[in-house]
């Protein structure tokens, strides 16, 4: 909220004293660190979540405002932070496009988080924190949509992750065994297209290893690359899991950029 001067005139003894209440310069309480700024918004989140308080989740939404508006080296900062925090579905989609909007100047922040958590993870209740893996997954996505926004055209290395939608354990298990490279052209990225996310796909693992009936369920937004990847897939072996049945997984594949050639 925009500090408030109120001017009051007093009369006394023939002098004029103009007194200038508090308010007209900004306050030593309103927040400048990336810690403050992250905490600043952190704090009406627990607020809105005690029991016994109305669930003003409006001024969690309301300093959620405030924090992009701001586009010093200190809010940027925060934003990360706050990548850490469950804030909700809606305000955790806005912040990561609040992120992704700051441009590349993020990619050094996010770099740094990444290596290391935020300290102020110590300080709230863990119901609004984000377990580790959820953070980091999020943020590498947004490093590499950056890295592509600031010139990055060549992919570097590719990793995957494979989530069953089914439960697998012991010689269930699913172990990914054989994942040839495919070959990425130099100008996979055509005119008009932009990296967006990390492409997943969805698939069958059957009990041999093989995989069958891959599809597409989030794009990468380069056509020529989810093109590869669908057409790449199918010569992967997982581990036989003989007695244990087909099951359908979702395969993400974190892309690795890099400008150089």
């Amino acid at each position: 909220m925009t500090p408030r001067c109120v001017l009051y005139f007093v009369a006394g003894f023939g002098l004029l004293l103009a007194v200038a209440v508090s308010g007209c310069h900004r306050s030593s309480a309103v927040p400048d660190s990336p810690n403050a700024l992250a905490a600043h918004v952190l704090d009406s989140r627990v607020a809105a979540l005690k029991p016994y308080d109305s669930g003003d989740f409006e001024e969690v939404e309301r300093r959620l405002a405030e924090l992009y508006g701001n586009s010093s080296g200190q809010a940027d900062e925060a934003v990360v932070i706050l990548m850490s925090f469950h804030l909700g579905e809606h305000n955790g989609e806005e912040l990561y496009e609040n992120l992704l909007s700051r441009g590349p100047r993020m990619i050094p922040i996010i770099e740094r988080y990444l290596q290391e958590p935020p300290s102020l993870l110590g300080r709230y209740p863990k119901d609004i924190l984000l377990e580790r893996t959820t953070t980091v997954l999020f943020l590498k996505e947004s490093l590499e949509i950056l890295k592509v926004q600031a010139g990055a055209r060549r992919i570097e290395s590719t990793s995957v992750e494979t989530a069953p939608l089914r439960k697998q354990g012991g010689s269930c298990e699913l172990k990914l065994l054989r994942r040839p490279a495919p070959n990425f052209p130099d100008d996979l990225i055509q005119s008009g297209e932009t990296y967006r996310s990390t492409p997943v796909l969805r698939a069958q693992i059957e009990e041999n290893g093989a995989v069958t009936n891959a599809e597409i369920i989030q794009q990468s937004g380069i056509k020529r690359l989810d093109v590869l990847l669908l057409k790449n897939i199918g010569q992967w072996k997982y581990a036989p899991r003989r007695g244990c049945g087909v099951v359908q997984s979702n395969i993400a594949i974190t892309i690795d950029w890099t400008n150089v050639n």
